[in-house]
């Protein structure tokens, strides 16, 4: 794992490292936590991704919860840190060695964690509280994040201060984790072969990571 401690969430450097890279927030769009497959959104994550390369600009989606998170993180890492007698670490992006995919930890824990925090509306936060267990739409992400890292284990945290917090320890599925390998190969290996083609169309160079992945060291 390349570990980007001094790049900072949100910055313009963060924003641009991630262009064209695959990131652990949508993996889900690769990967089906249920069968365990390619998604059927596999082809069009690879057209975003590329699109970003030529743009310049990554996706954005905002909606009214989304910002509340942003807004009320430091807060819940505050309680995770509290309850969990810890420190988190925080840093900016995480890349595998080949630094073709990657994930933005909402905090690192010792030298084996990891932390993921969600800060949803209150009925989605109870309906986390009744289940209690690592909801479905997050498990490629949390298990990716494993895979991108290498950590022993992850804590999913759904924090809302007017009632009890959730904390899930997940660790790696070894099944899920094999899995995931061979489909990330093959999406990787569809992802290039399209980039090739469009490239020779296009007369120019797709460059993921805004021209940042061959200088990573300045931000370790």
């Amino acid at each position: 794992m390349i570990k980007l401690s001094n790049l900072k969430q949100g910055s313009d450097d963060w924003l641009r490292l991630r262009l064209g890279i695959p990131t652990a927030s949508c993996f889900g769009k690769i990967i089906t936590p249920a069968k365990m497959e390619l998604s059927r959104s596999a082809e069009g994550y690879i057209y975003d991704l590329i699109s970003e390369c030529v743009d310049g600009e990554k996706g954005n989606i905002s909606n009214e919860w989304i910002d509340r998170g942003s807004e009320m993180e430091d807060e819940a890492v505050t309680y995770y840190e509290f309850v969990r007698d810890t420190e988190v670490e925080r840093v900016g992006f995480c890349l595998t060695d080949d630094k073709r995919i990657g994930c933005s930890p909402d905090g690192l824990v010792g030298e084996d964690g990891g932390l993921e925090i969600k800060i949803p509306s209150m009925a989605v936060h109870l309906k986390y509280l009744s289940v209690g267990s690592l909801p479905t739409e997050y498990r490629a992400q949390v298990q990716g994040a494993l895979f991108v890292t290498g950590r022993k284990w992850w804590d999913f945290v759904s924090y809302n201060p007017a009632v009890e917090s959730l904390i899930i320890k997940i660790e790696p599925d070894i099944e899920f984790q094999k899995k995931f390998d061979e489909l990330i190969k093959q999406f990787l290996r569809e992802y290039q072969e399209t980039r090739n083609r469009l490239e020779e169309k296009l007369g120019f160079a797709l460059n993921p990571g805004g021209g940042l992945l061959d200088n990573v060291e300045q931000f370790i």
